[in-house]
């Protein structure tokens, strides 16, 4: 059998993509700017992630 890729399926997969890295370069971001070595000193698995969210949702919090 031939493989065969339609036009519209590769737009597709380039869109995907796109989408992947920059979410990836937030992310990058994100991890930059609160520090890794913060979160690694952070033992209790609860407390972490406690953290974590309060900090993901207070941006959301404040444009309400």
């Amino acid at each position: 059998m031939i493989a065969y890729r339609s036009p519209a399926k590769s737009t597709s997969n380039l869109s995907i993509i796109a989408a992947i890295s920059t979410a990836r370069s937030h992310v990058t971001i994100l991890s930059t700017a609160v520090g890794k070595r913060q979160w690694r000193t952070i033992k209790h698995k609860n407390f972490a992630v406690k953290v974590r969210l309060a900090f993901l949702i207070a941006p959301f919090e404040s444009v309400t």
